[in-house]
């Protein structure tokens, strides 16, 4: 049976909270279970003294006794016996309300994300991504947006959820590697001033294709591989910034806007590209190559992604995040096959259709 005390101070709710001190509760609750000033404060840790002092305010605050001296003993009032179930009521939704955390299940959950990303890691990390999404996690929805030099200042802004890139100067935000990117050049294996060599002179009397600019080439050139001429003959496979004029000497024969089509732009020509190794291997059949180790000295690429520290916690963004780690794991062997479900004529004419 509810005691009739509990109407009354639930007509209390008319008073202005801010005079009270909520934390008291936490006293009130071992004060009116125990009964006891000792007991409250072994429960709480609390000295006999604090307690003692905490029950006085509490006092104040209900104006009432709440615990009576009888005898030995503390008997509770009929407002502290009123107070017994609301006061526990509070002071456990509290504390579930603190120990509450989001959980996600990615089998019935229904969200989007917007990952930010080159063309090739589109091609690479993303469409496996795709696959393994729709088989664990239906309802989750993933869309994919060129990356530009726009890219850190939008993370967490404008619906970006994830950054994948190499190089990216992003403050502020966390981060974990994916994977190392080493280049090779390709050209096309009909080429007939090509062999089964490609030595540096070679190289830089055919003419070369260049990529225009993307972030990370400024990691590739920021590292300093070798001479002053090797980073010229680097240089000449890397466009020009969005802003910078074509430097006198620098060389750029043809210049392609997309990384992935590169097999397919050099294929029947005299043009040499620097692509990505898993690229070249995974094209090299379809796009008739010949694939070779660069003459020069060439750096690395850490891929990496990037989120804002407001989505670290997130237990979907975790699992976001964990899955493309898995496809980038994956698929770190060079030459890996193509995800199933997708044959790569459809990636090329994907790839065309969106030029």
């Amino acid at each position: 049976m509810t005691s009739p005390f509990v109407g009354q101070v639930i007509m209390t709710s008319g008073v202005n909270l801010r005079k009270f001190d909520l934390n008291l509760l936490v006293a009130l609750d071992a004060l009116l279970h125990t009964r006891s000033v000792t007991k409250a404060g072994e429960q709480l840790n609390l000295t006999q003294s604090a307690v003692s002092a905490e029950l006085r305010r509490l006092r104040r605050m209900f104006d009432d006794e709440l615990l009576a001296r009888v005898g030995r003993h503390y008997e509770l009032t009929p407002l502290a016996q009123g107070l017994i179930e609301p006061v526990e009521d509070v002071v456990a939704r509290v504390r579930r309300t603190i120990e509450h955390r989001v959980t996600f299940d990615p089998a019935v959950a229904s969200r989007r994300f917007s990952l930010v990303m080159s063309d090739y890691t589109m091609l690479r990390i993303f469409q496996p991504a795709l696959c393994r999404a729709a088989t664990e996690a239906p309802g989750i929805g993933l869309e994919a947006r060129q990356l530009n030099d726009l890219v850190p200042r939008i993370l967490g802004q404008s619906g970006a959820d994830l950054v994948i890139g190499a190089g990216l100067e992003m403050e502020g935000v966390h981060s974990q590697r994916l994977s190392t990117e080493r280049f090779v050049c390709i050209v096309s294996a009909d080429n007939p001033e090509v062999g089964d060599e490609l030595p540096l002179a070679l190289l830089e009397s055919l003419p070369h294709l260049a990529i225009a600019w993307q972030p990370w080439m400024s990691a590739l050139l920021a590292q300093k591989p070798g001479t002053g001429s090797l980073i010229r003959e680097l240089s000449s496979f890397l466009g020009p910034r969005p802003a910078e004029a074509r430097c006198a000497g620098r060389r750029m024969d043809v210049v392609a806007d997309s990384l992935m089509l590169a097999p397919f732009l050099v294929q029947g020509t005299r043009l040499v590209g620097l692509v990505p190794e898993r690229l070249a291997h995974r094209f090299r059949e379809l796009a008739d190559l010949k694939v070779f180790e660069p003459p020069f000295p060439m750096p690395e690429l850490h891929e990496t992604m990037y989120w804002s520290d407001l989505a670290d916690t997130d237990p979907a963004h975790t699992w976001l995040r964990q899955m493309i780690a898995d496809v980038a794991a994956d698929g770190a062997d060079a030459g890996s096959p193509l995800s199933p479900g997708l044959e790569a004529d459809d990636l090329v004419l994907s790839a065309v259709g969106a030029l």
